[in-house]
């Protein structure tokens, strides 16, 4: 067996797991439980394991065919985050910043999230 050399640094993997968890969050308090992302016959809340199982696992599989968080880099999440949250804001409206490493500037754009949601609808940059 071939052995992968891990490629996403501690912080960044705090980092990732902090957006899995704000997104499982922000999805549950905007009504949009796992029925109406994913299968209509159940309403299950999101957890940060399970936002990182149905949405995130799978965006990673489909666009670097990669199964692990391990053995990604910045420029995988970059691409996975653009892709999900396009696709997000796009069907439902939702949008997080990803966490950034000064805890200040990361707080101000929470805030400006919460504050002026209508501003993170646009993707059109995204590509």
């Amino acid at each position: 067996m071939k052995m992968r050399k891990k490629k996403i640094t501690r912080p960044q993997q705090r980092a990732l797991h902090l957006l899995l968890r704000m997104l499982g969050k922000t999805l549950n308090d905007a009504g949009l439980d796992q029925r109406k992302v994913l299968k209509p016959s159940y309403s299950i809340p999101w957890s940060e394991h399970s936002v990182k199982e149905h949405l995130w696992r799978q965006m990673q599989i489909a666009l670097i065919q990669e199964e692990s968080t391990k053995y990604i880099d910045s420029k995988d999440i970059n691409l996975i985050m653009k892709v999900l949250m396009k696709n997000l804001g796009e069907k439902f409206g939702v949008y997080i910043p990803f966490p950034c490493k000064d805890g200040k500037e990361f707080e101000a754009l929470v805030k400006d999230y919460k504050e002026n949601p209508e501003k993170y609808k646009e993707f059109d940059d995204i590509k």
